[in-house]
């Protein structure tokens, strides 16, 4: 019979290395694990770019929710001996920028300035790229209130100092120089109310201004 020598030799074949159907052949190359890994690190890097991107484009509505104008002008409030407050806060890139119902209360909680919509032409990437070189700048019926107490201190003024007293600065102390302000303010319906303790009010009304400001 005939089939004792070829199944020895199928073993011979077998065990010298020669390919067979159950065994690869020796020059077969498995798929190389560096090119996996440069895959998978373009996927990440990718992913994370990505994520960078999307958060860089959504960073004025995020910026603009109620939330967090309202947190930030809770932080800058509890600095001063004042109240900020806005109803409502746009943000953009490219511009404009805008605040609506802005308020801001002196520490005796009297409302010393309102505006119903400030106007900012520059967008943020103008201020990032450019300082402040702001466009025009339009303010609609702001309504200021400068009371004055026995002291003669303004009420408008003191809203906006500090609420941790600081120590008084030397003289002759470098300020430094103003910041380089460029663009064009306007002013439409505004009013300003003068009052005193003890003394009737006066009110200034339907004022306006056109300035361009260059310093």
């Amino acid at each position: 019979m005939t089939t004792e020598p070829n199944a020895q030799s199928d073993t011979t074949a077998s065990k010298s290395g020669t390919p067979t159907a159950e065994t690869p052949a020796a020059g077969g190359a498995k798929p190389p694990r560096k090119r996996r890994w440069r895959r998978r690190l373009l996927f990440i890097f990718g992913g994370l770019f990505l994520i960078l991107v999307i958060l860089v484009v959504a960073a004025p509505t995020i910026v603009s929710s109620k939330g967090i104008t309202d947190y930030a002008l809770a932080r800058v409030s509890a600095s001063l001996r004042g109240e900020i407050q806005a109803g409502g806060l746009s943000v953009s890139w490219f511009g404009p920028i805008q605040v609506s119902d802005a308020l801001v209360r002196d520490a005796a909680q009297r409302d010393v300035l309102r505006v119903k919509h400030v106007n900012v032409g520059a967008g943020l990437w103008q201020l990032v790229t450019g300082g402040l070189a702001l466009g025009e700048i339009r303010i609609d019926e702001p309504q200021v209130l400068v009371h004055f107490d026995e002291q003669n201190n303004v009420s408008i003024a003191d809203a906006f100092q500090s609420a941790q007293p600081t120590a008084a600065e030397p003289a002759s102390q470098d300020k430094g120089s103003l910041p380089d302000v460029q663009g064009r303010l306007v002013i439409k319906n505004g009013t300003v109310r003068l009052e005193r303790d003890g003394r009737d009010p006066y009110a200034i009304t339907a004022l306006g201004a056109d300035v361009n400001i260059n310093s």
